[in-house]
Protein backbone atom coordinates (compact mmCIF):
# COMPACT_ATOMS: atom_id res chain seq x y z
CA UNK A 1 0.00 0.00 0.00
CA UNK A 2 1.38 3.45 -1.12
CA UNK A 3 0.99 5.72 1.74
CA UNK A 4 0.34 9.65 0.69
CA UNK A 5 1.19 12.20 3.46
CA UNK A 6 0.38 16.16 2.17
CA UNK A 7 2.39 18.67 4.41
CA UNK A 8 3.26 22.78 3.73
CA UNK A 9 6.57 24.10 3.05
CA UNK A 10 6.21 27.08 5.61
CA UNK A 11 8.79 29.18 3.35
CA UNK A 12 6.73 29.53 0.24
CA UNK A 13 3.29 28.42 1.10
CA UNK A 14 3.25 25.20 -1.17
CA UNK A 15 2.21 21.59 -0.47
CA UNK A 16 3.97 18.70 -0.77
CA UNK A 17 2.99 15.68 -1.40
CA UNK A 18 4.95 13.15 -0.42
CA UNK A 19 5.04 9.28 -1.32
CA UNK A 20 7.55 7.69 1.20
CA UNK A 21 9.22 4.56 0.19
CA UNK A 22 11.37 4.10 3.36
CA UNK A 23 10.96 5.26 6.85
CA UNK A 24 13.58 4.46 9.14
CA UNK A 25 13.78 5.73 12.87
CA UNK A 26 17.88 6.25 14.12
CA UNK A 27 17.93 5.21 17.52
CA UNK A 28 21.05 6.27 20.44
CA UNK A 29 22.09 8.68 18.62
CA UNK A 30 23.14 11.15 21.10
CA UNK A 31 26.50 13.09 21.29
CA UNK A 32 27.88 12.23 24.82
CA UNK A 33 28.88 8.63 23.72
CA UNK A 34 29.37 7.93 27.45
CA UNK A 35 25.93 8.84 28.33
CA UNK A 36 24.47 6.39 25.72
CA UNK A 37 26.93 3.81 26.82
CA UNK A 38 25.49 4.28 30.20
CA UNK A 39 21.41 4.31 28.81
CA UNK A 40 22.43 0.89 26.93
CA UNK A 41 23.84 -0.43 30.45
CA UNK A 42 20.51 0.35 32.05
CA UNK A 43 18.27 -1.32 29.31
CA UNK A 44 20.90 -4.77 29.52
CA UNK A 45 19.89 -4.69 32.96
CA UNK A 46 16.62 -4.54 32.70
CA UNK A 47 16.69 -7.27 30.45
CA UNK A 48 16.22 -6.10 27.60
CA UNK A 49 18.26 -6.74 24.20
CA UNK A 50 19.75 -4.19 23.49
CA UNK A 51 21.96 -2.76 19.51
CA UNK A 52 25.76 -4.00 19.02
CA UNK A 53 26.57 -0.48 17.56
CA UNK A 54 25.41 2.96 18.10
CA UNK A 55 23.85 4.94 16.12
CA UNK A 56 21.41 2.30 15.03
CA UNK A 57 18.39 2.23 12.50
CA UNK A 58 15.26 1.28 12.58
CA UNK A 59 13.04 0.68 9.24
CA UNK A 60 9.42 0.71 9.54
CA UNK A 61 6.43 0.55 7.39
CA UNK A 62 5.58 3.67 5.88
CA UNK A 63 1.99 3.02 6.61
CA UNK A 64 2.93 3.89 10.04
CA UNK A 65 3.63 7.43 8.93
CA UNK A 66 0.43 10.39 9.87
CA UNK A 67 -0.32 13.68 10.74
CA UNK A 68 -3.56 12.97 12.22
CA UNK A 69 -4.17 14.62 15.80
CA UNK A 70 -4.77 11.50 17.31
CA UNK A 71 -3.31 7.68 17.03
CA UNK A 72 -4.55 4.77 17.58
CA UNK A 73 -2.49 1.94 19.81
CA UNK A 74 -3.44 -1.66 21.00
CA UNK A 75 -0.96 -1.53 23.91
CA UNK A 76 -1.67 -0.65 27.21
CA UNK A 77 1.58 0.82 28.00
CA UNK A 78 2.81 3.29 24.73
CA UNK A 79 4.31 6.63 24.94
CA UNK A 80 5.65 9.45 22.52
CA UNK A 81 9.00 10.79 22.19
CA UNK A 82 9.48 14.36 19.70
CA UNK A 83 11.92 14.15 17.54
CA UNK A 84 13.22 15.94 14.33
CA UNK A 85 12.49 14.30 11.29
CA UNK A 86 14.26 14.61 8.02
CA UNK A 87 12.26 14.54 4.78
CA UNK A 88 14.37 14.10 1.42
CA UNK A 89 11.51 14.63 -1.30
CA UNK A 90 12.49 15.38 -4.73
CA UNK A 91 16.76 16.23 -3.65
CA UNK A 92 15.45 18.45 -0.90
CA UNK A 93 15.84 18.00 2.36
CA UNK A 94 13.04 19.58 4.51
CA UNK A 95 12.66 19.15 8.68
CA UNK A 96 9.62 19.12 10.25
CA UNK A 97 8.92 17.56 14.19
CA UNK A 98 7.47 14.04 14.68
CA UNK A 99 6.62 11.30 18.04
CA UNK A 100 8.43 7.96 17.92
CA UNK A 101 5.34 6.62 19.62
CA UNK A 102 6.53 3.17 21.09
CA UNK A 103 5.03 0.11 23.02
CA UNK A 104 7.08 0.26 26.12
CA UNK A 105 5.71 -3.58 27.14
CA UNK A 106 7.05 -4.70 23.51
CA UNK A 107 10.17 -2.98 23.69
CA UNK A 108 11.31 -4.84 27.01
CA UNK A 109 11.63 -7.99 24.46
CA UNK A 110 12.63 -6.10 20.97
CA UNK A 111 13.00 -2.70 20.21
CA UNK A 112 12.70 -3.35 16.84
CA UNK A 113 9.49 -4.71 17.22
CA UNK A 114 8.50 -2.05 19.85
CA UNK A 115 9.11 0.87 16.68
CA UNK A 116 7.23 -0.60 14.75
CA UNK A 117 3.99 -0.95 16.30
CA UNK A 118 2.59 1.91 16.77
CA UNK A 119 1.83 5.11 14.35
CA UNK A 120 4.41 7.94 13.84
CA UNK A 121 3.22 11.26 13.97
CA UNK A 122 5.04 13.93 12.05
CA UNK A 123 3.88 18.15 11.48
CA UNK A 124 1.76 18.95 8.96
CA UNK A 125 4.24 21.80 8.14
CA UNK A 126 7.99 21.33 7.28
CA UNK A 127 11.10 23.50 6.34
CA UNK A 128 14.14 23.40 3.93
CA UNK A 129 16.66 22.57 5.73
CA UNK A 130 19.12 24.67 4.20
CA UNK A 131 16.56 27.93 5.63
CA UNK A 132 17.21 26.83 8.82
CA UNK A 133 19.84 27.75 11.48
CA UNK A 134 22.53 25.48 12.07
CA UNK A 135 21.52 22.13 13.91
CA UNK A 136 23.10 22.72 16.92
CA UNK A 137 21.41 25.70 17.53
CA UNK A 138 17.53 23.83 17.00
CA UNK A 139 15.59 23.33 20.05
CA UNK A 140 12.32 20.94 20.28
CA UNK A 141 9.99 20.59 23.27
CA UNK A 142 7.10 18.75 24.21
CA UNK A 143 4.44 18.60 26.39
CA UNK A 144 1.99 15.57 27.81
CA UNK A 145 -1.57 16.01 28.37
CA UNK A 146 -2.90 18.73 30.44
CA UNK A 147 0.82 18.64 32.81
CA UNK A 148 2.33 21.60 33.85
CA UNK A 149 5.76 22.08 32.63
CA UNK A 150 6.89 20.58 29.32
CA UNK A 151 7.54 16.67 28.67
CA UNK A 152 10.77 16.86 27.17
CA UNK A 153 12.94 19.46 25.85
CA UNK A 154 16.89 20.01 24.57
CA UNK A 155 18.82 20.84 21.92
CA UNK A 156 19.90 19.06 18.71
CA UNK A 157 23.13 19.99 20.09
CA UNK A 158 22.65 17.15 22.07
CA UNK A 159 22.75 15.03 19.69
CA UNK A 160 25.37 13.30 16.77
CA UNK A 161 25.55 16.32 13.87
CA UNK A 162 22.73 15.30 10.94
CA UNK A 163 25.33 14.29 8.22
CA UNK A 164 26.86 11.91 10.66
CA UNK A 165 23.65 10.18 11.21
CA UNK A 166 23.06 10.16 7.51
CA UNK A 167 26.60 9.00 7.13
CA UNK A 168 25.98 6.08 9.28
CA UNK A 169 22.79 5.51 7.75
CA UNK A 170 24.39 4.96 4.76
CA UNK A 171 27.10 2.45 6.38
CA UNK A 172 24.77 0.43 7.82
CA UNK A 173 22.44 -0.24 4.88
CA UNK A 174 25.73 -0.60 2.19
CA UNK A 175 26.72 -3.03 4.98
CA UNK A 176 23.99 -5.93 4.59
CA UNK A 177 24.92 -6.72 1.47
CA UNK A 178 28.74 -7.22 2.65
CA UNK A 179 27.70 -9.10 5.75
CA UNK A 180 25.19 -11.74 3.91
CA UNK A 181 28.06 -12.17 0.82
CA UNK A 182 30.62 -13.09 3.63
CA UNK A 183 28.31 -15.42 5.71
CA UNK A 184 27.39 -17.51 2.68
CA UNK A 185 31.22 -17.96 1.99
CA UNK A 186 31.89 -18.62 5.69
CA UNK A 187 28.90 -20.99 5.15
CA UNK A 188 29.87 -22.44 1.98
CA UNK A 189 33.36 -23.35 2.79
CA UNK A 190 32.62 -24.90 6.24
CA UNK A 191 29.60 -27.29 5.04
CA UNK A 192 32.01 -28.44 2.38
CA UNK A 193 35.00 -28.51 4.02
CA UNK A 194 36.85 -27.29 1.50
CA UNK A 195 38.39 -23.95 0.45
CA UNK A 196 36.32 -21.42 -1.08
CA UNK A 197 37.52 -18.71 -3.34
CA UNK A 198 34.15 -15.64 -3.70
CA UNK A 199 34.95 -13.49 -6.40
CA UNK A 200 32.35 -10.76 -6.27
CA UNK A 201 32.50 -7.74 -9.03
CA UNK A 202 33.20 -4.39 -7.80
CA UNK A 203 33.74 -0.53 -8.27
CA UNK A 204 30.15 1.33 -10.08
CA UNK A 205 28.58 -0.65 -13.21
CA UNK A 206 26.26 1.36 -15.16
CA UNK A 207 25.44 3.87 -12.43
CA UNK A 208 25.06 0.96 -9.77
CA UNK A 209 27.06 0.32 -6.64
CA UNK A 210 29.06 -3.35 -7.15
CA UNK A 211 29.17 -5.20 -3.84
CA UNK A 212 33.17 -5.82 -4.07
CA UNK A 213 34.02 -8.11 -1.21
CA UNK A 214 35.91 -10.81 -3.04
CA UNK A 215 37.62 -13.24 -0.10
CA UNK A 216 39.36 -16.41 -0.11
CA UNK A 217 38.01 -18.74 2.90
CA UNK A 218 39.22 -21.74 4.40
CA UNK A 219 38.02 -25.06 5.24
CA UNK A 220 37.10 -24.03 9.21
CA UNK A 221 35.55 -20.71 7.76
CA UNK A 222 38.09 -18.33 8.19
CA UNK A 223 39.09 -15.46 5.71
CA UNK A 224 42.87 -16.29 4.09
CA UNK A 225 42.67 -12.92 2.21
CA UNK A 226 39.60 -10.63 1.87
CA UNK A 227 39.34 -7.09 -0.30
CA UNK A 228 37.12 -4.14 0.36
CA UNK A 229 34.55 -2.39 -1.49
CA UNK A 230 36.73 -0.96 -4.07
CA UNK A 231 38.59 -2.99 -6.75
CA UNK A 232 42.00 -4.56 -6.17
CA UNK A 233 43.99 -7.67 -6.60
CA UNK A 234 43.87 -10.19 -4.48
CA UNK A 235 47.02 -12.61 -3.50
CA UNK A 236 46.99 -15.47 -1.38
CA UNK A 237 48.90 -18.64 -0.74
CA UNK A 238 46.66 -21.91 0.29
CA UNK A 239 47.65 -25.38 1.16
CA UNK A 240 45.08 -27.82 -0.12
CA UNK A 241 46.16 -30.49 1.99
CA UNK A 242 44.27 -28.25 4.89
CA UNK A 243 41.44 -28.90 3.86
CA UNK A 244 41.99 -32.99 3.97
CA UNK A 245 43.04 -31.93 7.65
CA UNK A 246 39.64 -30.46 8.24
CA UNK A 247 37.94 -33.58 7.01
CA UNK A 248 40.08 -36.02 9.29
CA UNK A 249 39.76 -33.64 12.35
CA UNK A 250 36.12 -33.21 11.74
CA UNK A 251 34.64 -35.34 9.78
CA UNK A 252 30.95 -34.41 9.15
CA UNK A 253 31.10 -35.52 5.46
CA UNK A 254 30.69 -38.88 6.67
CA UNK A 255 27.43 -38.07 7.87
CA UNK A 256 26.20 -37.01 4.17
CA UNK A 257 23.79 -39.23 3.19
CA UNK A 258 23.72 -39.53 -0.91
CA UNK A 259 20.08 -40.94 -2.75
CA UNK A 260 20.59 -44.29 -4.36
CA UNK A 261 20.67 -44.12 -7.92
CA UNK A 262 17.29 -46.02 -9.44
CA UNK A 263 18.44 -49.61 -10.24
CA UNK A 264 16.64 -49.65 -13.96
CA UNK A 265 15.74 -47.05 -15.94
CA UNK A 266 12.94 -47.68 -18.51
CA UNK A 267 12.89 -45.95 -22.08
CA UNK A 268 9.68 -45.66 -23.24
CA UNK A 269 10.22 -45.65 -27.27
CA UNK A 270 8.71 -42.70 -28.99
CA UNK A 271 8.52 -40.42 -25.64
CA UNK A 272 10.20 -37.18 -25.83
Amino acid sequence: MTTSIHVRDLSGGTGLELRPGRVVIAGFTGRDHAAVEAHIDELRELGVPVPERTPTFYEVDPSLLTTADRIEVSGSFTSGEVEPVLIVHNGARYLTVGSDHTDRDVERSSIEASKRACPKAIGREVLPLASLATWDDLELSSWAGGAPGRYQEGRLAQLLPLESIVASLGEAVAGRPATAWSALLRARAIENQAFVIGCNAAGVNHGVELGGHSAIIDPWGEAVAEAGAEPTRLDAVIDPSAAADARADFPALRDRVWASPPSSIKVTEGAP
